[in-house]
């Protein structure tokens, strides 16, 4: 029974570490298309700025557009972060929940040893178990944080992608 949860565990972990990978790919790749969006649209707007200067009826349109389609990113940026903030919170009180009933569980088995082998026994049990647990946990850390950073950057990239190919 449970080298069959070890198993399922096993599996489950490998198959959140393959779709984290893919996120982090994902997150790298539209990490690299914001910053050469970025790039054009300061380019652009450095241009406007300077077109401005010498004729400010002509870049008037573009210079009101840019605060609120920042703040507008900005804002749906910091939305999805109290979001992916609260989900993190969540699962760390679920994986604390969980050390809790281990922890009742593996003193109460501790508390029947009737000789000094079986109290160790009892122990490395719940010592190895822990080891399997935190390193799962830890991947479901690390997958929810790689998923939320895609997330968290998704509104940015769309404007700046977006206003990357209007000005071109």
């Amino acid at each position: 029974m449970r080298n069959m949860r070890k198993i399922k565990r096993a599996v489950r972990d490998g198959r959140r570490l393959q779709r984290t990978a893919t996120a982090a790919t994902r997150a790298a790749f539209k990490g690299v298309a914001l910053a050469q969006a970025t790039g054009d649209v300061v380019a652009k707007r450095t241009a406007l700025g300077l077109t401005a200067m010498a004729n400010p009826v002509e870049a008037a349109a573009e210079s009101r557009r840019i605060v609120p389609e920042k703040m507008a990113a900005f804002r749906a940026s910091a939305i999805t972060l109290m979001r992916c903030s609260g989900e993190m919170a969540e699962q760390a009180m679920r994986f604390a929940a969980s050390e809790m009933v281990n922890a009742t569980a593996a003193a109460s088995d501790l508390a029947r040893c009737r000789t000094l082998a079986a109290a160790i026994a009892v122990q490395s049990r719940f010592g190895t178990a822990w080891l399997f647990r935190a390193l799962s946990h830890s991947i479901a850390v690390g997958a929810l944080a790689t998923r939320s950073y895609g997330d968290v950057m998704s509104p940015v990239h769309r404007v700046a992608v977006r206003n990357s190919r209007r000005l071109a």
